[in-house]
C-alpha cells in the first residue's frame, strides 16, 4: 500500500475513508486501497474481492437515488465519510451525482458536465473545435445501404450499441445513430484540472461479438498498446487538452476513438474513472483525487509490461459453485450461489506479457479455461 496522504482544503486532517459507487466497485475500491485509502462500497454485485478490499460494502438494486439514499447516509452515520467517488453506472443517474455533492464532497465531474457528455451538445462542440467524429444522426436512418450503429444515450461500459435494422425494435432509451466505420478501437486515458491534462495511456480495445445479431455489441477487452504514429499522438493529446477546457473535465477521464485510414475520429469521453485504469501502476486512484483539486502530476511512470484486461462472458446459463478455484488472474469474481444468465460477465480477467499478442492470448487461453471449468461443475 502507498503512503500518499490525502489533503483536501476543508480539512486539516488527512483523508483515508472514501465512498465508491459504482456499478461494480472493486475496481476503484482496489486502486483507492493501493493509493492509501480505506473503501467503502455501493454498488450492484457485492463481488467476493470487493468485500476483500473494502471496509464496508452494501449491494443496492440500482444507483437511483431511491435505491442509494439510505446506504450513504447509514454509511456517513457509521463511518463519518465526507468523500466520494463514483465509477460507471451512473449514466442513467445523473441526479445521483447531485444527491452525493448534497451529502459528500465528490471528487469528479458535476453532474452537468457528466450530462453534456451524453447529449447533442457534445458533437456540436466537436465540430466547434475542428474534431472529426463519424457522422451522426438524431432520427432513424432512411438509408440502409449505409452501415449504422444505434447507440444508447444512457450506455456504460460498452454496451448499448447495436448495428442498425430498420425493422428491429428501439432500443429501450433515448438513442442516437452513428456511421459504423471499420478502424481500430482505441483509448486515451487522462488526468484533467479543467486547465490542462495529462496522457497516463493509451489502450487498444475491441468488443466482443454477441452469436444474437440482433443483441448489442459488449465490451471485450483492452490493452495498454497503442500501435500508432508519434503524430497521432501528439494530436490526442491536443484533443485532451481542447476537450478538458471546453467541458471543464476534471479528474481521470477517457477518450474513446477510432483510428481509421491514419485518421482520429472520437467517439465520446466517459467522463469518471475508466476500466482501463488497471492497465497502469501509477496510483491513479490518487491522482485523480489530486486532479480534482487542481493538481497534476509532473510525471507518470512508463509502464516496462504490456497489460490487458478482458471481460468472460456466459454462453448458456451457469451457477457459481461453493468451491470453484478461480485463477489467480481472475477479477470481479461472483459470489458462490449466484446465477450468471446467457451473454452476462461471469468476471474480468488480467494478463501481462512483453508483446501484445502474447498478452492477448494468454486472455483467450485464460477465458476458455474459466468457462470449461465452470460448464464441467
Amino acid at each position: 500500500m502507498l503512503d500518499l496522504p490525502f489533503y483536501h482544503p476543508s480539512s486539516p486532517e488527512p483523508v483515508t475513508k472514501i465512498l465508491i459507487l459504482a456499478n461494480s466497485a472493486r475496481m476503484l475500491a482496489h486502486a483507492a486501497l493501493q493509493s492509501g485509502f480505506t473503501p467503502l462500497t455501493i454498488d450492484l454485485f457485492e463481488d467476493r474481492d470487493t468485500q476483500q478490499f473494502a471496509l464496508a460494502h452494501t449491494k443496492a438494486a440500482s444507483l437511483s437515488v431511491a435505491d442509494i439514499a439510505g446506504r450513504v447516509e447509514n454509511f456517513i452515520r457509521m463511518y463519518g465519510i465526507r468523500y466520494a467517488v463514483y465509477g460507471s453506472g451512473l449514466e442513467s443517474f445523473p441526479e445521483t451525482i447531485d444527491f452525493l455533492n448534497e451529502k459528500l464532497i465528490v471528487l469528479g465531474n458535476s453532474s452537468v458536465t457528466f450530462a453534456l457528455c451524453q447529449s447533442k451538445a457534445f458533437f456540436s462542440i466537436l465540430e466547434r473545435l475542428d474534431i472529426v467524429y463519424p457522422p451522426v444522426s438524431f432520427s432513424a436512418p432512411e438509408n440502409p445501404k449505409i452501415p449504422w450503429l444505434e447507440k444508447d444515450w444512457q450506455r456504460q461500459g460498452g454496451s448499448g450499441v447495436r448495428f442498425y435494422r430498420r425493422e428491429q425494435a428501439s432500443l429501450p432509451h433515448k438513442a442516437y445513430w452513428q456511421h459504423f466505420i471499420d478502424g481500430s478501437s482505441h483509448s486515451v486515458l487522462f488526468l484533467s484540472n479543467g486547465k490542462s491534462a495529462k496522457i497516463a495511456g493509451f489502450n487498444t480495445q475491441w468488443h466482443s461479438k454477441p452469436e444474437d445479431k440482433e443483441a448489442c455489441l459488449a465490451f471485450g477487452g483492452v490493452i495498454n498498446h497503442l500501435e500508432c504514429s508519434r503524430q497521432i499522438k501528439l494530436k490526442l493529446a491536443d484533443i485532451t487538452i481542447k476537450l478538458s477546457l471546453e467541458f471543464n473535465l476534471i479528474g481521470l477521464n477517457a477518450l474513446d476513438f477510432i483510428i481509421f485510414e491514419d485518421e482520429i475520429l472520437v467517439l465520446e469521453i466517459n467522463a469518471r474513472p475508466s476500466f482501463s485504469m488497471q492497465l497502469y501502476s501509477a496510483p491513479l486512484f490518487y491522482w485523480h483525487t489530486q486532479a480534482c483539486l487542481g493538481s497534476l502530476p509532473d510525471e507518470l511512470p512508463i509502464e516496462n509490461e504490456i497489460t490487458g484486461i478482458q471481460l468472460v462472458y456466459a454462453q448458456n446459463d451457469i451457477h457459481i459453485g461453493e468451491h470453484f478455484e478461480w485463477p489467480p488472474e481472475s477479477r470481479d469474481i461472483p459470489q458462490p450461489g449466484s446465477l450468471i444468465r446467457t451473454g452476462q460477465p461471469i468476471c474480468s480477467i488480467m494478463a501481462r506479457a512483453k508483446t501484445p499478442p502474447l498478452v492477448v492470448l494468454k486472455l483467450q487461453l485464460l477465458q476458455q479455461f474459466i468457462v470449461n471449468q465452470l460448464q464441467q461443475k
